[in-house]
């Protein structure tokens, strides 16, 4: 085997390498956007989520509070009623 021909074999698989290097770099790129994009997307269907439990939790809050003042009002006004003027 000449020299000629040992290099010509190496410098062929060191062509191989450095392609098969940036393709891997190039897919492990691609990969991590496409992860990041997906993170971005299940944050933003999280919060709006959170923000829709939120919205019926404090429902919920501002509707006990509506039924708490209700009765002292409806008492109040039962108490007006039954004394004398």
């Amino acid at each position: 085997m000449s020299i000629r021909a040992g290099q010509s074999s190496f410098h062929f698989l060191l062509a191989i390498v450095a392609g098969l290097t940036c393709t891997s770099a190039l897919a492990i790129g691609l990969t991590i956007w496409w992860l990041h994009s997906d993170a971005i997307a299940d944050a933003f269907t999280d919060s709006s989520n959170l923000a829709t439990v939120l919205a019926r939790q404090m429902d919920n809050s501002l509707q006990s509070i509506d039924l708490v003042l209700t009765e002292i009002k409806n008492r109040e006004e039962n108490r007006g009623a039954q004394t004398p003027k």
